[in-house]
C-alpha cells in the first residue's frame, strides 16, 4: 500500500468552498430584505427630521425678517418660501426615492412665530407617520415625546 501525500499543498476543496458559499448564499437573502427594510425606514425618518429642522428655520426666519413664511407642499417635498415673495425660497426638500409625502395643506408661519398648521404624510413601503404641525412649529408625531 502506498500513502498518499500532500507534498505542502494546502488549502480547500471545491466541495468545501462549494458549501461556504451556500451557506452565504442563503445567509444573505435572509439578510438583504431586513437591511432595504432598515434603509427605507432610516429614509423617512430623516425626511421627519429634515421637514422639522426647516419648519424651525421657517419660524425664525419669519420672526427675523417680520413677514410670514409658506411651507409648500408639493408632489415631490416642499419648499420654505417668504410669502411677499415666492421667488425668495429659503429652504425646500425633495423626498428621496420610495418616499411619499402628502399633505392637508400648506402652512403658514407668521411674523410673531404661530404656525396656521396641518398634517402631513410621509410614507414608504415599510411605514408611515402622520405628523401633526402644531401652532408652536414643532412636529406631533401622536407618540407624545
Amino acid at each position: 500500500m502506498r500513502s498518499v501525500a500532500r507534498h505542502g499543498r494546502s488549502g480547500f476543496t471545491l466541495v468545501e468552498l462549494m458549501i461556504t458559499l451556500s451557506i452565504l448564499g442563503i445567509g444573505l437573502t435572509l439578510v438583504l430584505p431586513r437591511i432595504n427594510e432598515s434603509i427605507r425606514l432610516a429614509r423617512l425618518e430623516q425626511t421627519q427630521a429634515q421637514l422639522q429642522s426647516d419648519l424651525k428655520l421657517a419660524v425664525s426666519t419669519a420672526k427675523a425678517t417680520g413677514r410670514s413664511v409658506i411651507l409648500s407642499f408639493n408632489a415631490n417635498g416642499y419648499s420654505v418660501l417668504d410669502s411677499g415673495d415666492s421667488t425668495r425660497v429659503y429652504a425646500s426638500l425633495d423626498v428621496p426615492s420610495g418616499i411619499t409625502m402628502t399633505s392637508s395643506g400648506n402652512a403658514q408661519i407668521f411674523p410673531w412665530g404661530l404656525v396656521d398648521g396641518g398634517t402631513v404624510q410621509i410614507s414608504c413601503s415599510s411605514g408611515s407617520s402622520v405628523l401633526t404641525i402644531l401652532p408652536t412649529g414643532k412636529l406631533d408625531d401622536g407618540t407624545g415625546y
